[in-house]
């Protein structure tokens, strides 16, 4: 281009004709033009690219937010278009709170949310309105679902009236006094009965049951006590009143068995001690007894045969019976070798120790 505006100069300054020669002007005028056009070429070509740029855009957009919407919507129109609703949360307990204000709401209130977005005659207007009308039913189905269990809960929560809760609070503290009292009379009747004071530990089991008439093991332990006494026929009375309230109570069966014994009636004895047997069969008072009463009609294989089972469970009552079964049977060595043994044991009750002595000086072991 400096060329150029050298030639011109020469030209002007040679004081020739002052327009630029036909062939330099065109050639000039041909060179900006093409350097407009490639201008021109670059911003479009860029515009080009910008476009589909945006444009991939726009769809990676509308893919990943706007198509899963428009698809809920239409879905959602489609149920309503075709008179199926739309189906119930499943996560209730999202919508617990939401549901336990509406309940809280007056009657009035609550036809009133329920009737929003119908018109007089109770047709929805659109699909709008018929998808919210829905939706109100729905949620007026959960609410009805859970309503009894807010009610009690509301119902605890409201006080009672002062009347009545006076009443309560005095039964409350009366049936707390006359545990009390029953208790007393219970750890006082035991303690009697600990050191074989029977009489005072009747006396205070009968005043125990007057406070829990109805408690079976109180009347069995008053038929023990009364079989200490020696009065067996009371003690088939508690024992049976015992039995009217709990079928099958074992404690009272071997009870009213060891009774009716004592009167004699052995036959409806071992009946009571036999079932007590069939529901706890390693019930070692049951055992022990049985034993007794075959020992006492002299039956004495039988009664070794329960005292045997006794001291397989590790109870020195089945030693003691062995042995004595063994001197009815008149084999002394043995019964002597069966105290001797009972005499190794340590920890053995002193009694009892001095007892098993006592018999192998009159066996001469």
């Amino acid at each position: 281009m400096s060329l150029l505006a050298d030639l011109l100069a020469n030209v002007k300054y040679r004081g020739e004709n002052r327009d630029v020669p036909p062939g330099l002007k065109r050639i000039v005028s041909d060179s900006t033009g093409k350097d407009v056009i490639r201008k021109k070429n670059v911003i479009s070509s860029l515009l080009a690219i910008l476009a589909v740029v945006g444009g991939v855009v726009a769809v990676y957009v509308f893919e990943l937010y706007l198509k899963p919407s428009l698809k809920v919507n239409s879905s959602q129109q489609a149920r309503i278009d075709s008179g199926n609703p739309a189906p119930v949360p499943t996560n209730v307990g999202s919508v617990l709170p939401e549901k336990v204000t509406q309940q809280k709401q007056s009657p009035a209130s609550a036809h009133k949310t329920e009737s929003k977005g119908l018109d007089t005659d109770n047709k929805p207007k659109t699909s709008g309105d018929r998808l919210q009308a829905e939706t109100a039913r729905k949620q007026k189905s959960v609410v009805n679902a859970l309503q009894p269990v807010i009610m009690d809960q509301q119902q605890e929560a409201v006080p009672a009236r002062p009347e009545i809760t006076k009443q309560d609070e005095a039964k409350k503290e009366e049936l707390q006094n006359s545990k009390g009292d029953r208790d007393f009379y219970l750890y006082t009747a035991r303690t009697h009965e600990s050191r074989k004071e029977y009489q005072q530990a009747f006396y205070n089991y009968t005043r125990a049951l007057e406070i829990d008439n109805s408690n079976y093991i109180i009347m069995n332990n008053m038929s023990s006590v009364l079989l200490h006494l020696g009065n067996s026929e009371e003690a088939i009375k508690y024992s049976k009143y015992a039995l009217g309230i709990r079928k099958d109570y074992v404690p009272s069966l071997i009870n009213l068995g060891i009774a009716h014994i004592m009167t004699g009636k052995l036959p409806e004895g071992e009946g009571y001690l036999a079932k007590a047997l069939s529901i706890e069969p390693l019930n070692s008072y049951a055992i022990f007894n049985i034993g007794l009463l075959f020992e006492k009609r002299g039956d004495n294989d039988k009664a070794y045969g329960y005292f045997f089972k006794l001291s397989e469970m590790g109870d020195i009552q089945g030693h003691l019976g062995i042995a004595r079964v063994l001197e009815k049977q008149g084999r002394g060595p043995n019964a002597a070798r069966v105290y001797r043994d009972i005499i190794s044991i340590s920890g053995i009750d002193p009694n009892i120790k001095r007892l098993a002595n006592e018999r192998l000086l009159q066996l001469g072991q």
